[in-house]
């Protein structure tokens, strides 16, 4: 069973609708990278977990408050034994472990991975006392990527690697086997409502609207559509084709995301979509997606839902 899958964050979205429309300078492509790369580490042991989670509740990336401290658990899982905490990273490469220095393959120090998973160790049992929910709680530190080696790694250290993934599904099995009670239930629905979709630690980029290339991204790969013939957008990157309407759809929903403060006009969506030539199809798919609204010249679209 699982209440909350996990998905993209508002920061990840941005950089990859931006990747396609500019050019990143060098910090910018290294943080969107590590992005993906985090996602994508957090996205496989997700679907791990699913496979061997047996009667227990998975809740994956809530972002929560204990002591006015924010802090995001990668994943949760509520089995009727016990709590577990897992932070998940996907480290590739030969790491090294000098006392409480985490040392990258270039020699490089980084965040030790153990002392953030302590506290939110840590600020996750305060707040379980706070709701009054007692349950133990085991907090591991979990290394999705098979490339991935810790020289100095202690047996002492709440640490499994990829290697380790089929033993520990044993002991997860096993202590996930009885029903789980009422009380189970009720904990996740009060995680889920104390979970902040807005995070504080979101790097936004800054961009502005001339900067960024105009017309409508490619479905399957992301890249912006080089031809539209017969209806259809053609992609030169990954030779997808797809019609016009949920295309320009999802590039009418784009520019919203990126630019939230502009009004929604044909003028404007039509300048978006660039390979667009009709203004009447533009017309229609927010005739019939959107509300119109203003007069004259003031006419503009706003989604249904805020009428």
């Amino acid at each position: 069973m699982y209440l909350k899958d996990l998905r993209e964050s508002k920061e990840l979205l941005m950089y990859r609708k931006l990747n396609a429309r500019k050019n990143l300078n060098a910090e910018e492509a290294a943080h969107h990278l590590n992005l993906e790369k985090g996602f994508e580490g957090e996205k496989q042991f997700e679907a791990w977990l699913k496979l061997h989670q047996g009667n227990g509740i998975i809740l994956s990336d809530l972002l929560l408050e204990t002591n006015q401290t924010t802090y995001q658990i990668d994943s949760l899982y509520l089995s009727p034994q016990k709590i577990y905490l897992f932070e998940v990273k996907n480290f590739e490469g030969d790491y090294h472990l000098d006392k409480d220095k985490w040392l990258s393959p270039v020699k490089k120090e980084v965040k030790n991975p153990l002392l953030q998973l302590s506290r939110n160790e840590t600020l996750f049992r305060i707040l379980l006392q706070e709701h009054h929910f007692q349950l133990p709680i085991e907090a591991i530190l979990v290394f999705i990527n098979p490339r991935f080696h810790l020289y100095q790694a202690s047996s002492s250290h709440p640490i499994i690697f990829h290697s380790q993934l089929d033993r520990f599904a044993k002991a997860l099995k096993k202590n996930s086997a009885a029903p789980l009670k009422a009380f189970h239930s009720k904990l996740a629905e009060k995680l889920l409502a104390l979970h902040q979709e807005e995070s504080r630690f979101e790097r936004l980029p800054e961009y502005e609207y001339d900067e960024l290339e105009k017309g409508v991204g490619c479905r399957f790969c992301g890249s912006i559509y080089s031809t539209f013939q017969n209806s259809k957008f053609h992609c030169s990157n990954c030779e997808f084709a797809e019609s016009h309407f949920p295309a320009i759809l999802r590039a009418i929903e784009e520019f919203q995301f990126l630019f939230p403060e502009r009004k929604l006009t044909v003028e404007q969506v039509w300048e978006w979509c660039h390979l667009v030539k009709s203004k009447k199809t533009i017309r229609k798919i927010l005739n019939n997606h959107f509300f119109q609204t203003g007069n004259g010249r003031a006419i503009h679209y706003v989604p249904r839902e805020k009428v």
